[in-house]
């Protein structure tokens, strides 16, 4: 866990003092506190190791040294994004999904103790359910992080507003609780705080509609304007702009999945019980516990518990694995091109590549000059879109090695004697079965991650012919173009064998009578 020896909480300010070992808790802004609050303007993560009493007894962190990993990470990037004049003013969308206890509450206090203290006139605002959340939760637990504060006593603190002080700051430095309603969405419009900061904080963000996130995100255009969006909430829903920021609009926002049986101080009692009683892949738990949307529906093709898993298993390959890419080539749009590449059970030693808008010149010269230098077994291109145009200037080339794969195509025949209609849905099939052994290793991707738990099968006319999801109907559900999953797919296309090179390779290590045998008795995909 990081705590006071994290290279950014210990960052010292100027005149040698440490923001995460001082002691200076004045009853005013003076001293150390006074440089503390311009040195630490645009550094929250170590703001929250220099302005609350971690490990002070008789306090309420006397158990504590520090904010809980996942809090350093979210503050460590904010910090990050500041510290950077090119990112400085563009919006920060931070969406957080995750199970119940986390300390997502005391999060909230230690932000936006930090945006009222460290910017005169700041704006925040925190939207949750109702005015009674408000009031009865939000409030009290962010108001006791502002008591604890070194800066408390320049703030008055009220049930539904904090506020500076100073008389002439005191209706524009502030913090309000805005319950949100669809029928008057327009409370978000007035968000505009030109040249200084703006931080919006929606608690329970599944539950809020579409309609106050549009409101939200059409306000905060301020220019020079240093602006903090994130989303906390259980995943409740698999639809609207919470998920979202998982699916389609996952180029905006910077994401945290996170689990309770992660974090320290969670009751872990309690979750074996939830877990020895609903299962640990049931909707309640991987909702509540988990960090994880409930179900897409019954008609799920992977299941999340082959992906987490295939996440976290160990990466090993052998060297008889032919090397195989997959790669899908972008339509149009928000569209990625993406390339796959797997080596037996080993899809996470080499690493996924993705290209926005690439063009036709510059991918096909990116392609040759990486097949010329890694020498794969087989590259299968997706040959809608440009994807033909690809392969053509590949093959003028010389590279043998790229072989043309058209999605709506017949499929070689049944798989694990399921009738497919298409090579698309054969593919996935192959993936699946693929997951189902407990070698396989994926990348720690959230977009592959996202396009293989969302897509969704159904039957063709006969009701026995199996068939994926188009791409359009993924979108027209909130979600992503499949991209990263349509790349890893692709690796599964046509069974390939080891070029010679590498049977020559090994039969120089292990002798030509070895080789001979594993030719005629290994067969890396006999039982797809």
């Amino acid at each position: 866990m990081i705590r006071n020896n994290n290279p950014l909480s210990r960052k010292g300010l100027a005149g040698g003092n440490n923001p995460g070992q001082s002691t200076h808790r004045g009853s005013h802004i003076g001293g150390s506190v006074e440089q503390a609050v311009k040195e630490l303007r645009d550094r929250p993560l170590d703001w929250s190791y220099f302005a609350f009493p971690w490990g002070e007894e008789g306090t309420h962190l006397e158990m504590s040294d520090g904010p809980r990993e996942w809090q350093d990470e979210i503050n460590g990037y904010i910090q990050q994004q500041l510290d950077d004049p090119n990112t400085r003013h563009n919006p920060i969308r931070i969406a957080v999904r995750s199970g119940h206890g986390i300390g997502k509450s005391a999060e909230v206090g230690i932000l936006t103790n930090w945006g009222m203290s460290t910017c005169v006139d700041a704006r925040i605002v925190i939207t949750a359910n109702t005015d009674g959340q408000l009031r009865s939760k939000t409030s009290p637990e962010v108001g006791k992080w502002f008591n604890m504060s070194v800066t408390s006593n320049a703030f008055d603190k009220e049930v539904s507003i904090i506020r500076s002080k100073l008389k002439d700051h005191a209706q524009n430095w502030k913090l309000e609780y805005i319950p949100w309603s669809e029928r008057n969405p327009e409370a978000f419009q007035g968000l505009h705080n030109l040249y200084k900061r703006i931080i919006v904080v929606m608690d329970e963000a599944s539950a809020i509609p579409d309609i106050i996130w549009e409101t939200i995100e059409g306000a905060l255009t301020d220019e020079h304007t240093q602006i903090i969006w994130i989303a906390f909430g259980n995943p409740t829903r698999n639809n609207g702009r919470f998920a979202e920021c998982w699916g389609k609009h996952r180029k905006l926002w910077k994401t945290w999945s996170i689990d309770s049986r992660t974090v320290p101080g969670t009751n872990k009692e309690l979750i074996q019980q939830w877990e020895d009683t609903y299962g640990a892949d049931s909707d309640f738990f991987k909702v509540r516990v988990r960090g994880l949307p409930p179900r897409v529906s019954t008609m799920q093709l992977i299941g999340t518990d082959l992906v987490e898993r295939a996440k976290e298993n160990t990466a090993q390959s052998f060297i008889v694995d032919p090397v195989i890419w997959g790669l899908d080539i972008a339509r149009f749009g928000d569209d990625r091109t993406v390339l796959a590449i797997r080596q037996g059970f080993d899809a996470r030693t080499h690493k996924m590549f993705a290209f926005d808008n690439v063009s036709t010149p510059d991918l096909v010269g990116w392609l040759g000059e990486k097949i010329n230098s890694e020498h794969p077994d087989a590259v299968f291109i997706d040959m809608g879109n440009t994807g033909g145009a690809v392969f053509d200037l590949l093959q003028k080339l010389g590279h043998d090695c790229v072989i043309p794969v058209w999605f709506g195509s017949k499929p070689d025949g049944d798989i694990d004697g399921i009738r497919v209609l298409n090579k698309r849905t054969e593919m996935y099939l192959r993936a699946r079965s693929w997951l189902q052994n407990p070698m396989a290793a994926i990348p720690h991707t959230q977009e592959l991650t996202d396009d293989l738990i969302n897509v969704q099968y159904g039957y063709y006319g006969d009701q026995v012919t199996m068939m994926l999801e188009k791409k359009d109907d993924m979108k027209a559900r909130g979600l992503a173009s499949p991209d990263f999953g349509d790349a890893f797919a692709l690796t599964f296309a046509y069974a390939v064998q080891p070029k010679n090179k590498i049977a020559k390779h090994l039969r120089e290590r292990a002798g030509a009578q070895h080789i001979e045998q594993i030719k005629t008795d290994y067969d890396r995909y006999a039982d797809q």
